[in-house]
């Protein structure tokens, strides 16, 4: 049985019932003050344990591993397209990512969702056991993609 489908436990039931009860939603601080200031705190400890400066890092906690996917594109996105968010993408442009064969799921949804289209995913080829991508090949798509 996967993390999906497998049956719960009394400690989660109760997590879940305080969450529910509590409705962190940290999306404002009006909202959810505790859980806002939480929030950041924790994005702080994460910082720190990464080597990251805890006082001037950013970040947001997500629900899942796809979410964090789609937010990374869209943030990628964001930065190099920012006019995509008000203007939509103009008809020249033909954005890229690369992405190991291997990846999540998540990683080509992440691509429909901001409008680049899984055409312009690029598959990079992986090692077997550990998935570690091939930096050679991604270099060499890299250089065809340019060209």
């Amino acid at each position: 049985m996967d993390k999906l489908y497998s049956g719960s436990d009394p400690v989660g039931q109760i997590a879940e019932l305080a969450t529910t009860v509590l409705n962190p939603a940290v999306h404002v601080y009006h909202v959810s003050p505790v859980f806002s200031v939480m929030e950041v705190e924790v994005i702080k400890i994460y910082a720190k344990a990464f080597g990251f400066d805890p006082e001037v890092v950013d970040g947001t906690l997500n629900p899942g591993g796809t979410m964090g996917n789609i937010m990374a594109l869209m943030c990628a996105r964001q930065e190099h397209f920012p006019w995509v968010r008000t203007e939509g993408w103009r008809g020249t442009e033909k954005p890229v990512a690369f992405t190991p064969a291997q990846s999540h799921y998540s990683v080509n949804r992440a691509a429909m969702v901001c409008g680049m289209g899984l055409q312009n995913m690029r598959q990079v080829p992986c090692e077997r056991w550990t998935g570690q991508m091939d930096t050679y090949a991604l270099e060499q798509m890299i250089i065809a993609e340019k060209e």
